[in-house]
């Protein structure tokens, strides 16, 4: 169990490195630098399809 006082685990979308964020904001990786956007990880890379049209 993680201590509560190291934040949330996270995954580097760059490096793949795993590390803690430290409650910290903005959240950046130790190795590479990158800054670790939530809301782009969360959004769907794929649109929903359009809905069939019926031919008539």
């Amino acid at each position: 169990m993680a201590k509560p006082e190291w934040g949330s685990k996270r995954i580097c979308p760059s490096c793949g490195t795993r590390y803690y964020d430290l409650l910290r904001e903005p959240v950046i990786c130790p190795k590479c630098a990158t800054p670790f956007d939530a809301e782009a990880f969360l959004r769907s890379r794929r649109t929903r399809p359009a809905p069939p049209v019926e031919k008539e």
